[in-house]
């Protein structure tokens, strides 16, 4: 009985492959990201930007749904990033090396899924009962 369960959820999912990111950015590590946003070189708030239109061009093939308030909580965090990256920089070196040790992976957004507690939102769980 178990295995026809399991059998009937996994024919559920989809089984085509999410498309390659658009843009070459999302392409590059986490580090290499956060090594971008704290030299300037790219801003949190384009980032996080290219992450939600590729989530959009993925959430088909994956079966999944954001939540657009946490789209636009990360932007404004994004925002608030690039500012104290901006500010930052403008005091010295060390204060930048202090950044990247205390927070590396500043500014980098990361996507979660809905089991995870996230600042705003409900945590959603399905039970399945056998």
């Amino acid at each position: 009985m178990i295995d026809v369960l399991f059998a009937a959820a996994a024919s559920r999912r989809v089984s085509r492959p999410p498309p390659p990111p658009s843009e070459p950015l999302l392409t590059l590590s986490a580090k290499q990201l956060a090594r971008l946003i704290r030299t300037c070189k790219i801003k949190s708030e384009r980032l996080v930007r290219s992450c939600e239109r590729h989530a959009a061009e993925c959430r088909d093939s994956l079966g999944a749904a954001a939540s657009a308030t946490c789209a636009d909580a990360a932007l404004d965090e994004a925002r608030r990033v690039d500012r104290i990256v901006t500010s930052i920089r403008a005091c010295s070196q060390a204060a930048l090396d202090e950044l990247e040790s205390d927070t590396p992976l500043l500014g980098v957004p990361f996507s979660v899924r809905d089991g995870i507690r996230v600042k705003g939102e409900c945590p959603k769980f399905t039970y399945y009962c056998i």
